[in-house]
């Protein structure tokens, strides 16, 4: 768990302590949120797992100040409930941070576009690759519902107290929902046929996304943000510079993603800043 060494002083530094997964998260959010970045200490927490962790624990330990946020990836957005004060680890619409990236005039118009690439080609190029991705986001989906299906519901350890004798260990296992239904959920699972039922479906709803607008936000974002940049933005150094001038573009053109402005603004409401 990347959690820093100081945590004190960094759980103290600011109003506000959100929680991302990764680099780019974090120096992207500190761009399209400045100058309120001044009220928010972003850290990494590393995968969505341990972000759900962190958040918990420290939350728990009176800090209701800190929470934080993840990628969709194949499951829901609780963006709809963004308001309610019980939601702590915020889940956006879109499938990843980057895909807030694949902003076709942003990447045309933004600093590291050197070698002019027009909108046009750009947003061809996205295309191109998110149709060359239908059977690898239908296999990653289909191996995301497995996992969910088996254990998404997957119980927590229960307190020390609480267990004192075998009988007790046994009886809270036996009440637990994934365990009761195990072998319901798992029907299907292992059966060859069964799985090339569900990748043709899952293929299904990926070939319909692709050939539409919401393969922009319903494809993995990282991957074709990556091979953009690798193809028309060679000379821009990583990732994260790209990210960055796509950022200064969508604030210097008030092109800032609509729902991550109503994150900061719900995270200002939460400790009492006004928005």
């Amino acid at each position: 768990m990347a959690v820093p060494s100081d945590l004190d002083s960094q759980l103290s530094a600011r109003p506000i302590v959100l929680w991302v997964e990764d680099r780019i998260a974090k120096e992207y959010i500190y761009k399209i949120w400045s100058p309120d970045d001044k009220n928010i200490n972003i850290l990494i927490g590393g995968g969505k797992d341990t972000i759900f962790g962190i958040v918990h624990d420290l939350r728990h330990d009176g800090n209701e100040h800190v929470f934080g946020l993840v990628d969709r990836d194949f499951g829901n957005s609780n963006q709809g409930r963004w308001s309610n004060r019980d939601i702590n680890v915020f889940i956006p619409n879109f499938f990843e941070m980057e895909n807030y990236l694949l902003s076709w005039p942003a990447l045309a118009g933004c600093r590291e576009n050197r070698l002019q690439r027009s909108e046009t080609d750009i947003q061809q190029q996205g295309e191109s690759l998110a149709q060359g991705m239908t059977a690898w986001m239908a296999c990653c989906q289909v191996l995301s519902d497995y996992h969910n299906r088996l254990v998404g519901d997957y119980s927590d350890h229960p307190a020390i107290d609480a267990i004192n004798d075998l009988t007790k260990a046994e009886n809270y296992i036996k009440g637990q929902d994934w365990y009761r239904n195990f072998q319901t959920r798992a029907n299907g699972v292992g059966n060859d046929s069964a799985l090339s039922s569900d990748l043709s479906s899952a293929h299904s709803d990926q070939l319909k996304n692709a050939s539409s607008d919401h393969w922009v936000q319903n494809f993995s974002g990282k991957e074709i943000f990556r091979r953009i940049r690798g193809q028309y933005f060679s000379q821009s150094r990583t990732d994260i510079d790209l990210a960055m001038a796509v950022a200064d573009w969508q604030v210097e053109n008030y092109q800032v993603p609509a729902d991550l402005i109503m994150l900061r603004d719900t995270l200002k409401n939460r400790v009492g800043l006004p928005s």
